[in-house]
Order: C-alpha cells, then sequence, then structure tokens
C-alpha cells in the first residue's frame, strides 16, 4: 500500500534549512579541505572562513534558482488559465510543445515545493 506524506510548511522550512546547511557544508569542504580532516580546535577559524566562503558562493546560486522557480510557478498559472479557457471552450491550443511539458513543469514545482493551485 503506497503511502503519500503531506508535509506542512514548517517541516518543508526545516527541510529545505537542513538542505542548505548541508550543501553549505559539502561546498566549505570542497573549498577548504584540509580545514576539516581532525576535529582541532586550531582549525575552527579556517572551517568558519569556508563556510562563510561557501554561503556567498551558495547564495548566488540560490537566488538565480529561486527566480527561475517564480518564473516557473507565473507560467504554471497562465497555462492552467490557458486550461481553464480550452475546458470552456473559449480557446484552442494547436502546440503539441506546450502538452508535452505540462506534466513536466508540474513534476518540477512539485519537487521544489511549489505546488501552484
Amino acid at each position: 500500500m503506497a503511502m503519500t506524506m503531506m508535509m506542512d510548511d514548517a517541516t518543508k522550512t526545516i527541510f529545505r534549512s537542513m538542505q542548505a546547511q548541508n550543501m553549505i557544508d559539502s561546498a566549505a569542504r570542497v573549498i577548504d579541505q584540509f580545514a576539516f580532516r581532525d576535529g582541532r580546535a586550531s582549525m575552527l577559524p579556517r572551517q568558519r572562513i569556508a563556510r562563510n566562503k561557501a554561503c556567498m558562493i551558495l547564495a548566488d546560486a540560490n537566488a538565480a534558482r529561486e527566480e527561475l522557480l517564480e518564473e516557473l510557478v507565473s507560467a504554471h498559472r497562465q497555462i492552467t488559465s490557458l486550461l481553464a479557457a480550452i475546458d470552456k471552450g473559449q480557446l484552442e491550443i494547436a502546440s503539441p510543445e506546450l502538452w508535452s511539458g505540462i506534466s513536466r513543469r508540474c513534476a518540477l514545482l512539485a519537487r521544489h515545493g511549489r505546488l501552484v493551485s
């Protein structure tokens, strides 16, 4: 029996925060791999510097991703309104490219927690 689990907004926020922290930690280890080899206290300043650099690098990438996701949400809303017009018989779309991408866009939005109603 397949169980579906619905996450509330707080759980999604916590999950995204954990993912972001994991990305920062991974990037910091790439930036300064020697700082993370031992658990010595003398390496803490180097680890902090590497994490700060990772935050700065990932912030730009995350901002770009968020902007693209918002644009995708906007496009999906437009598609939904077009589909509603088609259902009412007010509009006809003959482009096969539009139909082939709808399910892919839905899956992408769901994967990033951006469900469009």
